[in-house]
């Protein structure tokens, strides 16, 4: 396998990142500033853990798309984005996926959206690797980050749970007299 140095410490905040990362593909780590301002047990486990890593992705086509436009700002479906919004406390609005096939990616609302990211700038870092392949399944394997779930030999309990109760909650049935999300 190829250096995996980049994992050891972000190269700019999450802020920064939009004018940092390359338009290329590669792998790429996503860091929180201080482990304190998640709440536990996932504060715990990094303390444990002894380290700020929280997610290892890949990009096959563009670094710049999948982390950026993706990960950070959800302008597309993001396992990253929804899992952090679950563990920050938000919920998708009930019945949102209800008529969807699909029961995986629900959305939070507009707003939960923006104070997401609006978090996200404050406390995450990001760094990358355009040299090495896209692949993050090893290294997703040896660090264990506490956001990933596919790949992850320890996928964290409570995440798992965190995103199976949005999944439920986006299934149900509208609420009456509620407004569906599109």
């Amino acid at each position: 396998m190829a250096s995996d140095s980049f994992l050891d410490r972000p190269a700019c905040t999450a802020a920064d990142a939009p004018a940092c990362v390359p338009d290329k593909p590669g792998v790429y780590a996503i860091f929180v500033s201080d482990a304190r301002v998640l709440p536990k047990p996932f504060s715990t486990i990094l303390g444990q853990q002894s380290t700020d890593l929280v997610y290892i992705g890949k990009a096959g086509g563009s670094l710049h798309r999948r982390l950026i436009k993706q990960d950070l700002e959800h302008r597309r479906a993001a396992s990253f984005f929804r899992g952090l919004g679950a563990v920050l406390g938000y919920r998708p609005q009930q019945g949102s996926l209800f008529e969807c096939v699909n029961k995986y990616n629900y959305r939070f609302s507009p707003s939960d959206e923006d104070e997401i990211r609006s978090w996200i700038r404050r406390h995450l870092g990001v760094n990358w690797d355009a040299a090495i392949p896209p692949v993050d399944k090893e290294l997703i394997g040896l660090h264990r980050p506490i956001l990933n779930i596919t790949d992850n030999p320890e996928p964290v309990p409570e995440l798992l749970e965190l995103r199976a109760e949005c999944r439920r909650i986006a299934a149900m049935p509208p609420a009456r007299g509620g407004i569906r999300a599109t």
